[in-house]
């Protein structure tokens, strides 16, 4: 979210444009009226560059003005209006992001009992069924947050089953609320289940193998050639995994030109300075790749030879601080780590619990993926405390 008020922000500067002191019927009518007119541009995508460049400006704009609604209108709980307008946004492909953002609010704001109320308001005001599923992770994760573990288990199990094949999501929460009472069996249970009903896509067969084979075991240790500290600072490391028994680790597994990686690590910088007092440390993962970057002071590409080989700590350090990221990187020569953790896809998202076992992973971000990993982490470092 952090990353998309980021990109508003530019886009508005460039801009010039937003929503102004209007109420948020105004203001929605503002953006259908946007929304409209970029559909009509993309339905016969023009090929004069003058044409694109338009298109251009106007996606950019939409999605600048978006976020601004969101900001403006959305930080709040949702009264019967703003529902009735999200419901009305579902029904636009342009403006769907709309619900989650006003999802995403709650979660940033900790508040699992308003992401709930924000469902049952959307609910209410008469959100189609089909659209309603699509929130039932969010809602799972929101009851998980609440302490309402079991409601939370089987709102996770049943939308993983409706979704099939697409319901690994889903899937990871369930293992979420298990991993946090330290059923590690019953959690890998669950993707060998999962893996004979609705197994055969080859792009998921790694994430069922990954996750059945790697809960509950002893995580395997990591390799770092330079540790980069908060904010890009010099940091002395740890001596691996071992070093940090006793703690909860989150492993994230990342470089700089993902978009997705970048997509979470706002969300996970937040989660780490909260949870730092509870004995919580979360590691970004990266290797010396060879491909080119991504610089985020100026939201632009970095070409491969300004940061190979002994150039990569400094782009990663830069790229920390520019960000703000709150927690350790760590960089390694070559990719041994993600071997040993089976990563095949990024963000890869690990988290060891204070007896060095690997409690529960995903692979990339979703709607309260952060709230979700940071209740387990305050789960497990409860119980280790608890278990002292």
């Amino acid at each position: 979210m952090i990353r998309k008020m980021r990109y508003a922000a530019l886009a508005l500067a460039s801009l010039g444009t937003g929503l102004g002191a209007q109420t948020p019927a105004e203001d929605f009518a503002k953006l259908k009226e946007l929304a409209g007119k970029l559909g009509g541009m993309r339905q016969a995508p023009p090929a004069e560059p003058e044409k694109r460049a338009e298109l251009q400006k106007l996606s950019r704009e939409l999605m600048a003005q978006t976020n601004q609604f969101a900001e403006k209108h959305l930080a709040g709980a949702l009264n019967d209006e703003l529902a009735k307008l999200l419901v009305e946004a579902d029904g636009s492909p342009m403006l769907r992001s709309l619900i989650d953002k006003a999802i995403e609010h709650g979660f940033e704001g900790g508040n699992a009992e308003a992401v709930l109320a924000t469902c049952q308001a959307l609910e209410k005001a008469g959100l189609p069924a089909e659209s309603a599923k699509r929130l039932g992770g969010a809602k799972a994760i929101a009851l998980f947050g609440a302490g309402k573990d079991d409601e939370a288990l089987k709102l996770a199990k049943d939308a993983a089953e409706a979704a099939g094949k697409g319901g690994l999501k889903s899937l990871d929460i369930a293992a979420a609320i298990l991993a946090a009472r330290g059923a590690y069996d019953e959690s890998r249970a669950l993707f060998d289940g999962y893996a004979d009903a609705h197994g055969g896509d080859e792009r998921s067969a790694y994430q069922y193998e990954s996750k059945r084979t790697l809960v509950g075991t002893a995580a395997p240790e990591i390799g770092i050639q330079t540790w980069i500290g908060p904010k890009g600072a010099e940091h002395e490391g740890f001596a691996g995994l071992a070093a940090l028994k006793g703690k909860v680790a989150v492993l994230d597994f990342w470089q700089t030109w993902c978009p997705p990686c970048r997509a979470v690590m706002p969300g996970l910088s937040k989660a780490q300075e909260r949870l730092a007092p509870h004995g919580v440390q979360f590691l970004g993962l990266c290797w010396k790749d060879g491909r080119p970057g991504y610089d985020w002071a100026k939201q632009a590409p970095v070409a491969k030879e300004e940061i190979e080989g002994d150039k990569y700590p400094a782009h990663v350090a830069k790229f920390s601080a520019d960000m703000g990221l709150a927690y350790v990187c760590g960089i390694a020569e070559t990719r041994a780590n993600n071997e040993a953790y089976k990563v095949q896809g990024i963000p890869t998202l690990v988290i060891v619990d204070a007896q060095g076992k690997v409690a529960w992973l995903t692979i990339g971000g979703g709607l309260g993926m952060e709230a979700l990993i940071e209740t387990l982490c305050q789960r497990l470092a409860k119980r280790a405390s608890a278990s002292r």
